[in-house]
């Protein structure tokens, strides 16, 4: 028996082990299934060193008659090393700070701004909720994550809210496609995860300046603060956020996906 599957196992098991100790694993997973994942690759280490120090221990094979030889077709190791070994590596071989690339993201909905109302119903939203439950920063922005900035578009009561009130958010940015003739806009965006990256999906709306957009590298990380005001579209509404401020800033941990 070759060795090879159980060298995988622990290429596998370490692999998990070391993405969690790296902060890497919200780059595939939502945090409440980190430790699920730690578990498992821990798992795999014991089995993958149990078949390994036991390979060449000889066993019977469960039968009254084993006067005769047994084929059991065992995998070629090229194969196992294709189908367990390689794709991993090429995963974590990737450089995942940026994210998706962009054509995953338009796949994912990058410049889809219809939002369905009733998938998303909210219960009436007020000014006196903003005030209790939305941090203001040291200019006196609303600290709204670009999710929610999203999602108002859904909901008469938080556009009412949210129209012409300043806020800051932060996501990532690309340009924008829609309705960009003068360059004005750029796209703003987040990932949000509700399960694993596989499943995750894609929030985004413009952001415009008074000028010609500044040149960011695509999908570069950004805190942007400013008016929200929303405008009508083919779809229904979309949020605009009008800016005032802006600023390149670092990829946030876990590669950037938030969950619900």
């Amino acid at each position: 028996m070759t060795a090879l599957p159980a060298l995988a196992t622990l290429f596998w098991g370490s692999s998990i082990v070391w993405l969690y100790s790296a902060g890497r694993m919200g780059e595939f997973l939502v945090p409440k299934f980190h430790k699920f994942a730690l578990l498992g690759g821990l798992g795999m280490l014991v089995l993958g060193a149990f078949v390994l120090l036991t390979l060449r221990q000889k066993s019977d094979c469960g039968h009254d008659h084993c006067e005769h030889g047994h084929d059991h077709h065992d995998q070629h190791p090229l194969v196992v090393l294709l189908l367990m070994v390689l794709p991993l590596s090429a995963a974590l071989a990737t450089d995942t700070s940026a994210g998706y690339s962009v054509d995953v993201l338009e796949r994912k909905g990058l410049y889809n701004t219809q939002v369905d109302n009733a998938a998303y119903a909210l219960p009436p939203f007020t000014r006196e909720m903003l005030e209790e439950s939305t941090p203001q920063n040291a200019e006196g922005r609303y600290q709204l994550p670009a999710s929610q900035i999203f999602f108002s578009a859904g909901d008469e009561s938080m556009m009412e809210v949210f129209s012409e009130i300043e806020v800051e958010t932060e996501g990532q940015v690309v340009i924008e496609r829609n309705g960009n003739e003068d360059g004005r806009r750029l796209r703003l965006y987040r990932t949000l995860m509700t399960c694993c990256a596989a499943d995750a999906l894609v929030l985004a709306f413009p952001i415009e300046f008074e000028g010609a957009a500044p040149v960011f590298e695509e999908r570069s990380w950004v805190r942007v603060g400013g008016t929200l005001r929303y405008e009508i579209i083919e779809d229904g509404k979309n949020p605009v956020l009008f800016v005032k401020k802006i600023e390149a800033i670092s990829p946030p941990s876990q590669g950037g996906f938030s969950d619900w």
